[in-house]
């Protein structure tokens, strides 16, 4: 199976600092076809029972820890509770992290920047924009 990763790597940094073969298969322990594909070969993203077992290896709950909201927004999620092959990967490269240890020990730092206010504007940006509804400019309550 090839997988696009080394070419997504390219296009997300310079010079990532992560072995392509470890985030490759970091990244086909979680993935599964989610439609619509971005991708021709190989499974498309991390979604439904992948990703809950994902979050559980971190060590997150995805339902109450802001931990899961950090990490969404470091990888550039387009939907929640979905990471899409290329959010994944480039996330993984923006976080300089290849293995589920090194992603497990940044969701930490992750959860103390938000907490500390450090990246909270980020992340309740990003947050409040995946949750809004094309075309609204506002949150429904």
């Amino acid at each position: 199976e090839q997988y696009a990763v080394p070419r997504m790597l390219r296009k997300c940094t310079r010079k990532p600092k992560i072995d392509k073969e470890s985030v490759k298969k970091f990244y086909t322990k979680y993935a599964e076809e989610v439609p619509p594909a971005d991708h021709s070969a190989g499974p498309d993203g991390v979604a439904g029972e992948h990703f809950l077992r994902l979050c559980e290896d971190l060590g997150i709950d995805p339902a109450t820890d802001v931990a899961a909201l950090a990490l969404a927004s470091a990888c550039k999620a387009s939907e929640m509770g979905v990471f899409r092959r290329r959010e994944f990967i480039c996330g993984c490269a923006a976080l300089e992290v290849d293995t589920l240890e090194d992603l497990r020990a940044k969701v930490l730092q992750l959860r103390t920047d938000v907490l500390s206010g450090k990246t909270l504007p980020e992340v309740y940006s990003y947050t409040f924009g995946v949750a809004v509804e094309p075309p609204s400019k506002v949150l429904h309550l």
